[in-house]
């Protein structure tokens, strides 16, 4: 295990658009709230950025890196929160409460949406939409009950998440409003494309 420490944050801080190659365990992470290092070894980063990281301490603190910028260095882990690759062109929010995902949607336009995972029932998906322009948010409980179909309402399930998400981006009465696009936004996942496809929380390769 690589120790990281100030004096090599400065040297592959220095190094600035070559890329190194790593192989480790890493994790992709949505930033909730801006943040502005106090330390010399911190990320600085702000609101809605994407960032990788490598390494989590038990003090809290991720070691990481932006996907846009060349700057390395510690996360705090209160102020991010882990996003998983879904097949539907988003994200699946993993640590976000009903408060952060309203926090992140509040300055979008309508028919913007994320999905996260039930922070006291992590296995029950909730889907969170931007309804109108008034900044009206509505919360939609996704159904799994049998491990193999998906449902907002029983009388239309879907095999897939996917095909939930094609289906509500059409109106629908059971729906605010019709699904536009997905957080992260288009062109942070566009930033993502030396991310394997087959990433599915964690993925085993990726650039610095």
């Amino acid at each position: 295990m690589l120790k990281y420490n100030v004096s090599i944050c400065k040297i592959l801080n220095k190094l600035g658009p070559l890329k190194f190659f790593f192989v480790f365990k890493a994790t992709v992470w949505y930033a909730i709230y801006t943040f502005t290092g106090k330390k010399e070894d911190d990320l600085s980063f702000s609101r809605g950025e994407i960032l990788y990281s490598v390494k989590q301490e038990a003090t809290q603190r991720i070691f990481g890196r932006c996907i846009t910028r060349s700057d390395i260095g510690y996360i705090p882990a209160n102020y991010v929160s882990e996003i998983q690759y879904l097949n539907c062109n988003g994200w699946i929010f993993k640590n976000l409460v009903r408060s952060s995902a309203e926090l992140i949607l509040e300055s979008e336009t309508p028919g913007c949406w994320l999905l996260r995972k039930m922070s006291k029932n992590p296995d029950v998906l909730i889907l969170s939409v931007m309804s109108n322009a008034e900044g009206q948010i509505h919360h939609y409980s996704i159904k799994n009950p049998k491990k193999d179909t998906w449902y907002i309402t029983e009388n239309q399930d879907f095999m897939d998440l996917s095909k939930l998400v094609e289906y509500y981006s059409s109106p629908r009465p059971d729906l605010c409003c019709t699904l536009t696009h997905a957080l992260p936004k288009q062109n942070s996942q566009r930033a993502l494309k030396n991310v394997p496809p087959q990433l599915s929380g964690d993925f085993n390769m990726y650039y610095w």
